[in-house]
């Protein structure tokens, strides 16, 4: 097991209720399906406004990869037009629709 990964893992068992710790652990699994079982333990901790953004741009990453760039392309348009988005949220969201549209 990697250290970082091993960090990780020792944070939210420790701290569970911390968001960043999950989001943390979801940037390490290669699984999109694993990747989104953390994705949603991180939101369901009640993260902070950048810590939810990135997780669902991170959670519409995982959908693509599963199969359902359709659905995860609306889930980042939608949070990059949202007016209670922050501008990095936005900034993760259009990237992330770029990378989708031209890979």
């Amino acid at each position: 097991m990697k250290k970082a990964t091993k960090t990780a893992l020792d944070m939210t068992a420790r701290h569970p209720d911390f968001a960043p710790g999950w989001q943390e652990l979801s940037k390490l699994e290669s699984d999109p399906a694993k990747r989104l079982v953390l994705i949603e333990k991180g939101l369901g901790k009640n993260p902070d406004v950048e810590t939810r953004g990135a997780l669902l741009v991170a959670k519409a990453e995982a959908i693509a990869e599963r199969g359902n760039k359709a659905v995860a392309l609306q889930m980042l348009g939608d949070l990059a037009l949202d007016p209670a988005s922050t501008g990095e949220t936005e900034t993760l969201a259009v990237s992330a629709i770029e990378r989708m549209l031209f890979r």
